[in-house]
């Protein structure tokens, strides 16, 4: 037991200073290699679906296919690009035919 002596060994704190912004965090995305993996609070602001989206729809079986490796939820970025280019690029709201 050590009485009277402290713990002197350098402690990482997480604060606001180590989360990225939205903009930050879809710069990241598009620059990594296609087989990176990325968090669902990194896929949200890439997809536009709030992390809570994302949550219901893996649970539904619907959505980004995902990894789960050592109980962390992880997205292959070539995934998410395919998941985004399977929905089709609508010019006007007129022409948006919903459930194709």
């Amino acid at each position: 037991m050590n009485i009277g002596k402290t713990d002197t060994s350098p402690k990482r704190h997480r604060n606001i200073q180590d989360k990225k912004s939205p903009s930050e965090l879809v710069q990241t995305f598009w620059n990594a290699p296609m087989e990176a993996l990325f968090s669902d609070a990194a896929i949200s602001p890439v997809t536009g679906r709030s992390v809570k989206t994302l949550q219901c729809d893996r649970w539904r079986g619907l959505g980004i296919p995902f990894r789960k490796i050592l109980g962390r939820v992880l997205y292959r970025k070539a995934d998410v690009i395919a998941w985004l280019e399977s929905h089709p690029l609508v010019l006007s709201t007129s022409n948006y035919e919903q459930g194709r």
